[in-house]
């Protein structure tokens, strides 16, 4: 069950969370098509920013491809630890 308060969180954020998703879903960041290699970039800085904004720590590691996107979010040592992996980057 989610607590009332994250449910409220949710709810008062909805539409800002929305015009952030739609936002970022308008960057092509197709990382299969060398023509949208700036796109790529432009996506993991957009992520970077609104991880940030979120309340993150998050920092963008330059690879050999695609920049990747580290972030955190410590406020309790002793607390379990929850990781989620996911791609920024699309591929058809």
């Amino acid at each position: 069950m989610i607590p009332g308060p994250v449910l409220d969180r949710i709810n008062a954020s909805y539409e800002s969370s929305l015009e952030d998703l739609f936002e970022f879903l308008r960057i092509p960041g197709i990382s299969t098509d060398m023509g949208h290699v700036a796109d790529v970039r432009r996506a993991a800085e957009w992520l970077l920013d609104y991880t940030r904004r979120t309340g993150l720590d998050c920092r963008l590691y330059e690879t050999a491809g695609n920049p990747v996107l580290f972030g955190g979010l410590c406020r309790d040592k002793d607390a379990p630890t929850l990781m989620i992996y996911a791609h920024y980057d699309v591929a058809p």
